[in-house]
């Protein structure tokens, strides 16, 4: 490896670093409470070399959603334009549960996948309790896209619903999902109440698909 590829390969290893330290401090003590020293000391970097990859802490906060939605959103709205083009192809309005399938599948991925996947999820947990504000915002525009596509793309399913009536049935059920996926990826002992057999993928398939049909049942009946 040439002097620069070296370089080149040990900064994107300690960007690596302080974003896993910062996804995980922000998720434990929210924004406010997590410092650029904690993240630093956690990360085994110097000040110098946060400020030199992300300039301040609030993009920091940015690069840290985006590292882990941007690859989802893309995901989720690639399954999504499969379901419509298979439906415009049959000649058939998509079905609900074809779309709430195409977006669930890349969050179940990541929220039982890896443990950094799971202190993600805590993240977008803590997000979502936050009260500061500034988490929040972060995650809901590294979300938008694909929560956009959703949208349009069930309002095509059902063309006889409000649009506003949907999106916020659509929130109502994208709540529902979030509550569930942090339960599972996070809490061992809701984990152990909710499987037979803790570990049992299988049965974390059979619950996903039974998540599936409430939210599907509950975006139908209006």
């Amino acid at each position: 490896m040439d002097p620069v590829t070296m370089v080149e390969a040990n900064e994107g290893l300690t960007m690596q670093r302080i974003l896993d330290s910062a996804e995980r401090l922000f998720a434990e003590h929210g924004y406010a409470g997590t410092s650029l020293r904690a993240i630093t000391s956690d990360a085994g970097v110097n000040l110098a070399a946060v400020n030199y990859h992300f300039g301040s802490k609030e993009e920091l906060v940015k690069r840290v959603f985006e590292r882990k939605m941007v690859p989802a959103n893309r995901a989720r709205i690639e399954n999504l334009e499969k379901v419509l083009g298979e439906a415009r192809s049959s000649g058939h309005r998509p079905a609900v549960k074809d779309l709430f399938r195409a977006f669930v599948d890349p969050a179940f991925e990541l929220a039982l996948g890896n443990a950094g996947g799971r202190s993600f999820v805590r993240l977008i947990w803590r997000s979502m309790a936050d009260t500061e504000g500034f988490l929040n915002r972060n995650f809901i525009e590294s979300a938008r896209p694909a929560l956009t596509a959703l949208h349009e793309a069930i309002c095509q399913a059902l063309p006889t619903r409000d649009p506003q009536d949907v999106l916020f049935s659509l929130i109502i059920s994208m709540s529902t999902m979030g509550s569930m996926l942090i339960r599972l990826s996070a809490d061992k002992e809701f984990l152990s109440f909710a499987l037979k057999e803790e570990g049992d993928f299988r049965e974390l398939q059979q619950k996903k698909d039974k998540l599936i049909d409430f939210i599907t049942a509950g975006m139908e009946a209006g």
